[in-house]
Formats: structure tokens, sequence, C-alpha cells
């Protein structure tokens, strides 16, 4: 597909050429492979549009079926998709257009357009994938949240895909380490999947973008999910899976991380818990595995050079910049680990407050986490 946009860079889309790009991405049976026989035989998406069921006949690999579903395909309303990007704020970006990331261009099949909220930006080239189980343990939620909190103050773009579970701490862990995070989902800005996310979309929006291939009403249905994935796969230069069982969609995305030359990380978890069960397995298989962000970059080679002095700074900078409940509670720990129910004996905070203090300062790297609920400074 790299081929098929460089030898038809001069292309500026219409608004016709766009909606011909929308009708193709809807076509049943019909994928990136048959678009480029057919830009290259017809050479201009115009006449394309122009182009009868006895003309597709003549390429070679396009039959009664295919011909037909491109025909019918050619009829379909897709205009009123221009009068939602213009309400909503959508940009609608063409496989053509300059704003179009590179990478997708990697893909066998690339989405011919993609609708945008929020913003890409060329320094998202540096990113990493994070994803994992829709149900996961305390610690897949916490991990997922440290690492990437440590990668997007490193300067990463933390990709993922806005589900349940790893993807909403992925993002959330990198909004709270003030980076950037981008969201590619399987349905239609109508939509706001999963709906408890929709305060964090908006988070998103603001510090990143969130990206679909789908037209705007399309629902959030099953079969979206694993073609999205590629998506997340192409936007990363890796992709970490922090927990996942063994059939998880998680194992998808690093298919297509591996089929397009990405790294594959994976954090172990419990021996006997089954959310790790996949991640095991890709270790087993072959993939690196981590237990910090700095392992990711030493196994991205000339990054680590690079990244490692500035999570160096990011860490001393956040051990300068907490607030005053942060420095109560650290203050009262020390080298040997003290139990939870002595640091809230002196403190003037509910439960969940305390252990909402403690896990955020545990993902700034300020104290450490032992079990039976002890805590120590680190």
């Amino acid at each position: 597909m790299i081929q098929l946009v460089k030898d038809f860079f001069q292309i500026i889309p219409t608004d016709k050429d766009i909606c011909s790009l929308m009708q193709f991405s809807l076509m049943k049976g019909v994928g990136g492979d048959t678009f480029k026989k057919l830009l290259y035989h017809f050479e201009t998406l115009e006449n394309i549009r122009s182009v009868s069921q006895k003309d597709l006949l003549q390429i070679k690999g396009i039959g009664q079926i295919t011909a037909r579903n491109i025909m019918n395909g050619l009829k379909i309303v897709v205009e009123d998709e221009f009068k939602h990007a213009e309400k909503d704020r959508i940009k609608i970006i063409s496989i053509f257009d300059k704003e179009y990331p590179a990478s997708l261009l990697e893909l066998y099949d690339p989405p011919l357009v993609i609708f945008v909220k929020g913003e890409i930006k060329n320094e998202d080239k540096l990113s990493i994938g994070i994803v994992g189980s829709r149900g996961p343990t305390t610690y897949g939620k916490f991990q997922a949240e440290r690492f990437s909190f440590h990668l997007a103050s490193s300067g990463f773009t933390v990709v993922s895909g806005l589900a349940y579970g790893i993807d909403t701490f992925a993002h959330k862990g990198a909004l709270h380490g003030e980076g950037r995070t981008l969201a590619v989902i399987g349905n239609g800005f109508q939509h706001c999947y999963p709906e408890q996310n929709r305060e964090l979309s908006e988070k998103i929006i603001d510090n990143g973008a969130i990206i679909t291939e789908y037209l705007y009403k399309t629902p959030p249905i099953g079969k979206n999910f694993p073609r999205r994935n590629r998506i997340v796969a192409a936007l990363s230069l890796g992709v970490l899976v922090v927990e996942a069982r063994v059939n998880s969609g998680s194992l998808i995305t690093t298919r297509h991380a591996l089929e397009l030359g990405r790294e594959i990380f994976a954090l172990p978890g419990p021996v006997n818990s089954p959310e790790s069960e996949g991640t095991h397995k890709l270790i087993t298989e072959g993939a690196r595995l981590v237990q910090k962000p700095e392992d990711i970059l030493e196994e991205l080679g000339e990054l680590e050079v690079l990244l490692k002095p500035v999570m160096r700074e990011v860490a001393s900078q956040q051990k300068q910049n907490l607030n005053e409940d942060e420095v109560s509670i650290v203050g009262l720990l020390g080298a040997s680990p003290i139990h939870f129910d002595a640091v809230f004996n002196k403190l003037n905070f509910d439960v969940s407050e305390l252990l909402s203090f403690l896990s955020l300062l545990e993902i700034k790297g300020m104290i450490k986490s032992h079990p039976g609920q002890f805590f120590s400074k680190v």
C-alpha cells in the first residue's frame, strides 16, 4: 500500500473522492488488494465511480460477486459524514492526505479513511501500545498505569483501545504522567463505548486523539474490535501486554505487531492467575519479559540512550512536585516497611483516599508496597 500511495501521490482528494473511499471501506468482500487493482487499472477515483460491472469483470481476480458488491457499494450514501464531522469537530483524513499516519501504510489492509477527534502529532511516532485484559486484577491495573505513567512522562505516546480494563488504565497513566495518548476505537463517534469512559475520552481528545476507521453511526459490535487492533499495532513501535488470557483479543494485536516487525513485551504475573496465562505464553514464544519501563527502552536500542536520562529527570521532578498530602504520607515512611493501619492512624484520610494516594505515590516511584499491606519509602 505504501507503493500505491507513492504512485498516486499527486491525488488531492476531493469530497467526492473521500466519499468513494468511505464507500470502499463499507463494501463486503472488497479489501485493500482489490482497491489497489482498481486504482492501477482505472487510474483515478473519478474513473472508478463511472465503471460498469462489465468493466470490472475485465480485471483479473474480480468475479461476478465482487463486481456486484463494488457496484452496490458505490451507491451507498455517505455524504452525511461531512455534516457529522463539522458538528462534532471530527477530522476526516484519507489515505492520500499528508496528515495520514505513515505507519498505517505498512498494513496489508490499511484503513482508506480515518476519523479523528483531537490531533495526531509528529511526536506520536514515538509510541508504545499497551493492551490487555478487560477484566484485569488489581495487579494488572496498577502495572498498566505504572508503565504508562513512566513511558508517557518520558516522551512516549501511549496507544490503546479505550476498552474496559487495561486499556482504561493505560490511558489514565499517560494522562497522569502529563503525556500524550491515542485511543483507537471500534465504533463510530455517535457512540461512546464504554459509556463509563466518556469523561476519559474528553481528556484523551485534549491530550492526544481518538481514532476510528468506522463511520459516524457504526455501533460497537464484536467484529470491529479485532480489526481495530491492527491499527493499534501499526501506530506503535512496540506493544506491551500487561495481562491477557490465552484467547484474549490482545493476542490479536501482538500477531499484527509481529507481522509489522514490531517489538512484543509481556509482563509476567502470578503463575496461578488466568489473566496472566496469555502473557506467560507470549514469553515462552519469545516476547521480551519486562519488569520495569526501562526494560522497554533497552529493547528499543538507541532510544534507551535518549530516553533513560529523561526518565531519571522525570522521576526527580516527580519527587519535587509532591502535593502537601503526598509529602505528609512520604514523611511517615522509612526504609523499613510500615503497615497501612499505622499510616492511617496518624493521618486524617478516608481509607479509600489513603489507598489512592499510596497507589499514585508508588506509580511515581516514591514508595514501594510489600505483602500484607506494608509500605516503605524508596
